[in-house]
This record gives structure tokens, sequence and C-alpha cells, in this order.
């Protein structure tokens, strides 16, 4: 018998990617995830994902392990990995680790992203991928490398680093077996990133884009090819860029988006300051009084001890006074 833990709709889609995904555990404590198609014209969408399942396991081999996964009907099974995810991993060392540490991870991350066991190509426009991402006559001269599969979803929350140091994906809905940009997997990581964490107080935005080797072209071409995806995803439910770009120009700057952000970044990450400084200096109160306490207690058994210090002293001071008082009655006497 399964109960349920936890259950996300994915609604606010076309009906061929509308998914449930639940999280469960049975009476033995084995947790697992289950994608359920909503409606039927979703069920190839998760066969779809059982299949490229097996394509990336031949990319990435040993390099980065894929979470196992089975269809049955309209339900996909997929294993529950054990561990921490790299999105957790990621906001510890935004918070303590340094900036030469979140280098370092988004480093390693960028490594694992371009890998390939059959290694890479040219990047080259197809039909498949117009329909998904649109046309941009701009990417085919920008010399973009690609693999023969590519899944565009490694954000953090979809890697999981697990207790032997293996890096695994467990979320790989997003996959395509056409040429598409690995730049664009880096761009869209970010994307989000800036979104979910206070990196932008550790690096600023066109020097993360420089450091995954994206330049401003290509990150503006990039921001085009994620609208289109997200207009593929939803058929005509509106996207925010859309929003926004129907209020203001058309073809309004990434970093114009960002700048507010950026500012609402800085506030939240000064009040996580606060929020530390608080919770230490509430640490400290809280050892104060306990110092406090224990010296009470000390100096309160010192005045005790002390008391009785004086009256065995006073005892031993009339006791060496009767003492000498009969020896000179003695010395008297002779």
């Amino acid at each position: 018998m399964e109960r349920l833990i936890y259950t996300k709709y994915s609604t606010d889609r076309d009906k061929a990617f509308a998914i449930r995904t639940d999280r469960l555990v049975d009476d033995k404590g084995n947790e697992s995830i289950k994608k359920v198609a909503l409606f039927d014209e979703g069920v190839s969408h998760l066969k779809h994902m059982s299949d490229m399942s097996i394509l990336l396991k031949d990319r990435y081999g040993d390099k980065l392990v894929i979470s196992k996964s089975s269809l049955e009907g309209k339900v996909l099974d997929n294993e529950f990995v054990v561990g921490v995810s790299f999105f957790d991993i990621f906001e510890e060392l935004l918070k303590t680790g340094g900036a030469n540490n979140v280098l370092e991870a988004l480093d390693n991350y960028k490594a694992i992203i371009e890998y390939s066991n059959k290694g890479h190509e040219l990047f080259v426009v197809t039909k498949d991928f117009e329909d998904v991402f649109g046309r941009h006559e701009e990417l085919e001269k920008m010399e973009l490398q690609t693999s023969f599969v590519t899944d565009i979803d490694m954000i953090f929350d979809n890697i999981i680093i697990s207790d032997n140091g293996k890096w695994q994906l467990i979320d790989y809905e997003w996959t395509f077996d056409f040429p598409i940009p690995i730049k664009y997997v880096l761009f869209r990581t970010l994307f989000y990133l800036y979104n979910d964490t206070s990196i932008g107080i550790v690096l600023d935005w066109p020097d993360a884009l420089a450091r995954m080797g994206i330049n401003h072209g290509e990150a503006t071409c990039f921001r085009k090819m994620e609208h289109h995806f997200q207009q593929y995803v939803m058929k005509g439910v509106r996207t925010i860029e859309s929003e926004v770009n129907n209020g203001r120009k058309q073809n309004i700057a990434f970093e114009e988006l960002t700048d507010g952000y950026r500012e609402g970044v800085w506030y939240k990450s000064r009040y996580r300051e606060l929020e530390k400084e608080y919770k230490e200096c509430k640490t400290k109160l809280e050892e104060y009084k306990n110092y406090k306490r224990r010296a009470e207690e000390i100096l309160d058994k010192y005045g005790k001890l002390r008391e009785e210090y004086l009256r065995q002293e006073s005892k031993l001071r009339e006791l060496r006074g009767r003492k000498l008082y009969k020896i000179g009655k003695r010395i008297n006497k002779l």
C-alpha cells in the first residue's frame, strides 16, 4: 500500500504535456516518483521521457547517472534518488562558501553539462528545432556546439549529489534528440538561478555569462529561444515575458528585466544576513544568560564556602588560643 507524500499538477500546459507528479512511500518506507498523464494526449510525452533517458545514458556514461524509469500505461515510474540537490548545496555556498567556491561549483556544473561520450558537433537549424524554439537566423552564424541529445532543463534542482559523490539527473522531461546549442542549457540554468537565489550578490549577470562562455549576442538569442519554448509548452498561455512586452516595447533587453530583480536580490540577501546576525546574537544572549546563571551559582557556592572557611578559621584560632593558654599555665607552674 502506497501513501501520497506530495503531488504537483502541471496544468498550465498544452494537453500533450499536462502531467501530475506524485511522490509516494510504501509500507516499508521505500519512496518512488510517478509522473501521470492527465490526458490521453500526454502518454506520448511520458514515452518520450523514457526513450530519452536511454539516449542520455549513452551520452553521459559514468559522468552523470540518469535515474531509472519505466512506463506503464499513463504512468511513468521513476526511482527515488537519495542525496542532496545541487541547488541546496549551491545555496549553502552562496551563504558561507565565498566567491571562489561559488565559481568552482559553476565550473563543475559546466563541465558536466558540456560532457558527451560521443563528442560534439556544430549546431545546425532543423525543422524540429524551429517547431520548439522558433526561427533565429543568427544562430547558425554563431558556430555553436551541440550533441546528439540534449536535456535543456538541467537546472540545479534536477541534479542530486548522492552519498557516494555521484551526480544524478532525476528529471529529464524536456530532452530532445535534435541539435540544440549546449550554451542554451547553461544560459537557461543561469536565468532561473538568478531568479531563485542571491547569486547576483556574488556574481554579476554579465560575469556569470562570461564564466559560461556566453556572449551578449548569444544571450539575447537564447532569451528569444526560451520565450518560444514556453509558448510551445503552453500553447496560447501567455508567458511573463510576453506580458511585459505587451505593455512595453517589443524587443526589451534582458538586462532591463533583471534590474528590479537585482535590487530585490540585494534586499533579500541583506534580510538573510540580518536574520543570520539576529540568530547569532540570540544564541550569544542565551549563552550569556547561561554563563550569568552559572556565575551566580558559582558565586553562591563561593560565598557559602567562604562563610564555612571563616567559621573554621575562627574555631581554629579559638583552639590555638586555648592551647597556648594551657601551655602558658604550665610554664608559670615551672
